[in-house]
C-alpha cells in the first residue's frame, strides 16, 4: 500500500523530541549541543513558519541514558497515534 503524503505545514499532529548530549564522562564539554536544540526547536516552532506548536515540542539537554530511553518510549510509543509524524533529533556523540 502506497504512503499518502503529509501536508506538513498543515498538520497539527507533528511532533519534535530534540535531545543534545554535551556532558559525556571524561571528555571535554561540547558547546555544540545546547546552540543546536536551541537552533532546531526555534526553526521548527516560530509562530507563522514553523511546522510545530511549541506545546508539541520537547528539548534535553544533557539527559542520561535511561532519561534518553524513556523520552523516546513516550514520544514514540506512549503519546503517538496513527497517522502522526514524530522528529526526533540528537546532537552530540
Amino acid at each position: 500500500m502506497p504512503l499518502e503524503p503529509i501536508n506538513l505545514v498543515m498538520t497539527d499532529r507533528v511532533y519534535l523530541l530534540a535531545i543534545g548530549v554535551g556532558a559525556y564522562n571524561n571528555m571535554p564539554r561540547l558547546n555544540g549541543p545546547k546552540k543546536d536544540l536551541e537552533t532546531i526547536s526555534s526553526l521548527f516552532t516560530t509562530e507563522g513558519i514553523g511546522l510545530i506548536d511549541k506545546n508539541r515540542a520537547k528539548q534535553l539537554l544533557d539527559p542520561t541514558g535511561s532519561q534518553i530511553r524513556e523520552a523516546i518510549i513516550d514520544f514514540s510509543l506512549k503519546r503517538s497515534a496513527k497517522g502522526d509524524v514524530l522528529l526526533l533529533y540528537y546532537t552530540g556523540h
